[in-house]
């Protein structure tokens, strides 16, 4: 009884104390506190998680609790709906691709640097566009490309499903393909050029083999010549010249001669001897 009487009188002396006028750095201050309050709300379901749990043990006097249960449970969840709206991912609005270089051999595995925008952007998934040379293994956020065949191909990758990098021509070839074709045109070349200078020392041999024929051949024709010569001057007719006179003769007593010569009538004719009007 003394309690309720207790209770009364505060009442009736708070509700005649006069009520205090808040000033301007009172409401300063309640706006500061209002922004702090925003700024850290998504993280206001823990301190109403405390609190749910507090009005739900404490001993309700005043008949508030489920209205402090309901307002914490408000409080709660959606402070945890901002809390999961600011920890999920930004969408990607652009994707990049470093391939480092625009050349590479088939033997080689290289890793294509991809970068997105913003950069605290899920990459979900990565897509390598249709080509006939290399192909994509993404794993763990590492981009690997394997080359599969030669030649030339203008390739981009693909993002969650529609954001596209820019376009980068790649160049694939087969330096080992490439080193045995230069070695095998190098034995190619070599045997060509052993071949031609066999044939070009086998010709020289053959022209050398046909100028000593050809020279045999002459030296036989002349040689054939010189004895035909020599056995036409053997089987000449042989007449006598005087030592002193113009005319050769058949016989070496025509005309008195004294001491005559025999020689050959060519020779006569040759030295100037002119035929004997007797003896021829």
């Amino acid at each position: 009884m003394r309690r309720g009487r207790k209770q009364s009188i505060e009442v009736r002396v708070t509700q005649d104390r006069p009520k205090k006028k808040r000033g301007c750095l009172f409401w300063f201050f309640a706006l500061i506190a209002i922004c702090f309050a925003l700024a850290l709300y998504s993280i206001a379901w823990i301190p109403a998680v405390v609190c749910i749990i507090y009005f739900a043990i404490r001993r309700d006097y005043a008949g508030t609790r489920t209205r402090n249960i309901l307002i914490s449970a408000a409080v709660m969840v959606t402070s945890l709906f901002l809390f999961a709206g600011m920890m999920a991912s930004p969408d990607l609005s652009s994707l990049q691709a470093d391939w480092g270089k625009t050349e590479f051999d088939i033997s080689e595995t290289t890793e294509v640097k991809i970068t997105g925008y913003p950069d605290d952007a899920k990459i979900e998934s990565l897509e390598l566009s249709e080509n006939n040379i290399a192909e994509l293994d993404y794993t763990d956020g590492n981009a690997v490309i394997k080359f599969t065949g030669t030649g030339e191909a203008a390739l981009f990758f693909t993002a969650n499903g529609d954001i596209d990098s820019a376009t980068t021509t790649i160049t694939v070839v087969d330096k080992e393909a490439e080193e045995q074709e230069r070695k095998e045109a190098e034995e190619k070349a070599e045997q060509e050029r052993i071949a031609q200078e066999q044939a070009e020392k086998e010709a020289q041999e053959q022209a050398e083999r046909e100028a000593q024929e050809q020279a045999e051949i002459e030296a036989q024709e002349q040689a054939q010549q010189s004895q035909a010569s020599a056995n036409m001057d053997s089987q000449e007719q042989m007449v006598w010249i005087p030592q002193s006179g113009s005319k050769y003769h058949s016989n070496s007593s025509c005309s008195g001669m004294n001491n005559p010569r025999q020689v050959t009538i060519s020779e006569a004719q040759n030295m100037g001897y002119k035929p004997c009007n007797k003896c021829y």
